[in-house]
């Protein structure tokens, strides 16, 4: 599975291939309750773009993780890191879905997020770790390889850069 979110000309666009893999099955759906974008539950003009866990997905879709007072709040670096990241470990934490290092000591997802509005992009990383980007960022197993198409074509418009994938306008 990859997930890229595109910003241009003050549209946010989010794409992402059908395939879903747990373990060693794999298969392709198009049924919208497997869809890896959604939106967030609890915060108005929020996308949620997933790459990992179908577990922790289905969590994160059917859980409301923002407190009601959040619900028009803009989606910021500070309400990401502190309010959505610790919300979403706790509830993994309940779901008892969260894993362990090595040592014991540092707590992980086993899923990378993509959080997009039409002015910020944030990845959520599977240690909780929260990266900002400006123009587009990318998750999954094809993320390398997007990221470097895309940041050699970042004079094109987001549909001619699109590379083979479905680009659908989800926020405006």
């Amino acid at each position: 599975m990859s997930v890229i979110a595109l910003k241009s000309q003050g549209v946010t666009y989010l794409a992402c291939d059908s395939l879903i893999k747990e373990y060693s099955f794999k298969y392709i759906s198009r049924s919208e309750e497997n869809y890896s974008i959604f939106p967030l539950k609890g915060m108005n003009g929020v996308l949620v773009g997933h790459d990992g866990s179908d577990r922790e997905c289905d969590l994160l879709k059917t859980t409301n993780i923002v407190p009601s007072e959040y619900k028009d709040v803009p989606l910021s670096y500070e309400v990401v890191v502190r309010i959505i990241v610790p919300r979403l470990f706790e509830e993994l934490e309940k779901a008892k879905y969260l894993s362990k290092d090595a040592y014991g000591e540092n707590r992980y997802m086993h899923s990378q997020w993509i959080l997009a509005t039409k002015e910020k992009i944030f990845i959520i990383n599977p240690d909780g770790a929260v990266t900002a980007f400006n123009d587009f960022a990318s998750i999954g197993t094809g993320s390398t390889i997007l990221m470097g198409s895309l940041s050699s074509h970042l004079e094109k418009a987001p549909k001619e850069r699109k590379n083979g994938y479905i680009c659908q306008e989800l926020i405006q």
